[in-house]
């Protein structure tokens, strides 16, 4: 693993994960990071909701009348 990772870090991932090789973290990586920038992205889009309450009204009505009458 570089050098330029920084030493607790490594020495934590490695007692979390004793079984792997760094090269195995290292693989893992990537895909740990796209998947928290997916979840940020899935955030992101909750707090638009909020942002925007049901009971605001558009050019379609407002979304809790269109909750309730579909249930």
């Amino acid at each position: 693993m570089s050098t330029t990772v920084d030493e607790d870090l490594r020495g934590t991932a490695r007692r979390v994960q004793p079984e792997l090789r760094d090269s195995a973290r290292l693989d893992q990586a990537p895909a740990a990071l796209l998947a928290l920038e997916r979840e940020m992205e899935i955030d992101a889009a909750y707090c638009a909701e909020v942002r925007h309450p049901l009971a605001e009204h558009d050019e379609w009505g407002d979304l809790a009348s269109i909750r309730a009458a579909a249930t």
